[in-house]
């Protein structure tokens, strides 16, 4: 499998800015190494704002926009416009009770035609897009078993 693209869920990119949750240093790690492989990096609008809005609650802001800025260098940033919602919305309706969530990043994941998602929420939608956990990808991103 060749991968191009990557899409970040909101729990992974939690993971780089708060040490609290105990895994910075597996995602940097990950971000880093597929940053030298030429792989590109997507998440969301809405991933972002749910971010700041979680990040509010336990950094200063001062340190909270320098994080959120720094994620926007690393991170193309994947809208959700009203074809994006639509499409969610009508899986959703069809399938309940999926997540509206999980649902609106899928939908950003076959807009921006990324290779997989890295999440590591275990009931994250079953979607076209392979999901893998932060450890899964760090496997497949180093080529290796990780040792933890």
């Amino acid at each position: 499998m060749i991968i191009k693209k990557i899409f970040f869920d909101a729990n992974i990119i939690l993971d780089m800015i708060d040490s609290d949750r105990g895994n910075v240093e597996r995602v940097k790690t990950l971000v880093y190494n597929a940053l030298m492989k030429d792989i590109s990096l997507y998440t969301s609008c809405d991933i972002l704002s749910n971010i700041y809005y979680v990040g509010r609650k336990k950094l200063a802001k001062d340190i909270l926009v320098e994080e959120m800025l720094r994620i926007l260098r690393i991170f193309d940033i994947v809208a959700i416009d009203k074809a994006i919602a639509q499409k969610a919305l009508l899986e959703n309706k069809m399938n309940l009770p999926l997540d509206f969530e999980d649902l609106l990043q899928s939908q950003c994941v076959v807009v921006s035609e990324c290779d997989l998602i890295v999440t590591n929420d275990r009931k994250f939608v079953k979607g076209d897009v392979k999901h893998l956990s932060l450890d899964e990808a760090l496997e497949l991103i180093l080529g290796s078993k990780l040792i933890l």
